[in-house]
């Protein structure tokens, strides 16, 4: 399981209801209020991470909890 939260790289402010998907699945979840998310996905899994008005965003998991 992987937990992150996903914020305005320029404003730090949390992005609520953007897209976390886990690429080649489809599997995905949508951040709260809070800009957090929790999805289940193996170590080495990529995410991507869409919002209106952002360019996509993608990640690699690791064996850490949480990526941001």
């Amino acid at each position: 399981t992987v937990k992150g939260q996903v914020v305005d790289a320029e404003t730090g402010e949390p992005l609520i209801g953007a897209a976390v998907t886990i690429v080649g699945t489809t599997q995905g979840s949508v951040t709260n209020l809070d800009g957090m998310f929790t999805q289940k996905a193996a170590s080495g899994s990529t995410l991507l991470i869409k919002y209106l008005g952002y360019k996509e965003f993608s990640k690699k998991t690791t064996d850490r909890k949480s990526v941001v």
